[in-house]
């Protein structure tokens, strides 16, 4: 059975791949034109078992994904995908190609990994690209680079990494790793998990659900984790980016540390059952994490500081109404030198509109002993109209010193 065409009804061609090979899927493309162009879009088979004479049709498939792509650059081709035999192993190291749409494909999608790549993936963009692996499971590493415009690299349906996962970007280029999946009766969960063995690293963002990363993740920007199994290591990039992480728990059963890469601080939003999944499991912070938990009105900031802070905002507002703060002030390191009583302090709004600060902590004394603490709770009323805020003060020589920062704004009305 082939490939079967009919006219959409915006006057494109909508072709329906045979779902008796276990593909269900239609691909549009653009009506040709009155010349009869061919359409800038390419269907490729490969079976590395095949003998014959090799076209890349269904019939007589190519045995390597290099010589689908070698055709389609041939011809102009700037769209297309490449589906896979099942229980296919294409020993090759697979390179996409630089401009267009590409998927690589398993011809069966449901139930487990169906095709391997036996080697390395890598696709390089200069403008904005699409490209993804449907139910591959690749045992070496996956890269890419963006230069300009948009990179979008998608994992789907059971895909697998067994090497390092790494994305740059020059430029403006920006990358965008994503994964999914479809409800599948024949999975153990109902979804084709996505798993990534080794370290992930990209420069840019992750828009997925599905996956299990174990080793270490990080990205650089506002990321969206959705029914996802997290490494160890989280590393977000620190420009008060916001990440959504929403049904996760940690893919090892231990603590998870989120580590904020360079300076600033990053927020991470949780619903309730992924919160209290690593309050159970443990969590670790390196660098200022802060929580925006806007269901249950809750403000937190977890941060090492060096000398006095700022007056600084706490991302989103709670509503108006009563509110608490409380926290505590741990003294880390003072070097002999440092001198000053530090005090945390929350800035609000009150009922009559005017700005307030008042001391959450008692004084923490920066010269005395390590592991000295300072803690306290403050019960205001504040007007809503502003983002509360917090500020250290009190330290008049900094000198070598460090101390950890706890605190959390919440509803209390």
């Amino acid at each position: 059975m082939g490939i079967l065409t009919f006219d959409g009804p915006d006057g494109s061609i909508l072709d329906l791949v045979p779902s008796d090979r276990g593909a269900q899927r239609i691909i549009s493309q653009p009506a040709s034109s009155a010349l009869n162009v061919a359409p800038l879009r390419g269907t490729y088979y490969v079976d590395p078992l095949f003998a014959g004479v090799e076209t890349g049709s269904e019939s007589n498939p190519f045995t390597t994904i290099a010589e689908a792509f070698a055709d389609a650059a041939a011809k102009g081709l700037t769209r297309g995908i490449v589906f896979l035999a099942p229980g296919a192993t294409c020993v090759e190291d697979v390179t996409f190609p630089p401009v267009g749409e590409w998927e690589i494909s398993s011809l069966l999608t449901y139930g487990v990994t169906s095709a391997t790549i036996q080697g390395n993936v890598t696709s390089n963009v200069s403008a904005t690209s699409r490209r993804s692996l449907n139910a591959i499971n690749v045992t070496g590493n996956l890269s890419g680079s963006c230069s300009a415009g948009s990179h979008r690299f998608a994992i789907l349906n059971g895909g697998q990494i067994q090497g390092t996962t790494t994305f740059t970007q020059t430029g403006a280029g920006v990358n965008r790793l994503g994964t999914g999946s479809v409800v599948n009766e024949f999975s153990g969960n109902g979804f084709l998990q996505n798993f990534f063995v080794g370290a992930v690293s990209v420069a840019g963002s992750f828009q997925g659900s599905s996956s299990i990363f174990t080793t270490s993740l990080q990205v650089t920007q506002t990321s969206s984790f959705v029914d996802c199994l997290l490494p160890p290591t989280v590393t977000l990039n620190g420009t008060g980016a916001l990440f959504y992480v929403q049904g996760c728990a940690a893919s090892q059963g231990g603590i998870i540390t989120f580590a904020v890469l360079g300076g600033g601080f990053v927020t991470l939003q949780c619903d309730g059952t992924t919160i209290e999944e690593f309050a159970r499991q443990g969590m670790g912070f390196s660098g200022d994490v802060r929580f925006l938990n806007s269901f249950i009105g809750c403000r937190s900031v977890v941060s090492t500081q060096t000398t006095n802070v700022g007056v600084t905002g706490i991302l989103g507002r709670l509503p108006a109404g009563l509110q608490v703060a409380e926290a505590c002030l741990t003294l880390l390191a003072n070097g002999g030198t440092a001198t000053g009583n530090a005090v945390l302090n929350a800035v609000y709004t009150d009922a009559t509109g005017a700005v307030v600060t008042e001391p959450v902590t008692t004084a923490l004394n920066v010269a005395g002993a390590l592991g000295t603490k300072a803690r306290g709770a403050l019960q205001y009323s504040q007007n809503g109209s502003a983002s509360v805020s917090w500020s250290v003060t009190g330290i008049t020589n900094a000198t070598g010193l460090s101390y950890k920062c706890d605190l959390a704004f919440r509803q209390a009305s």
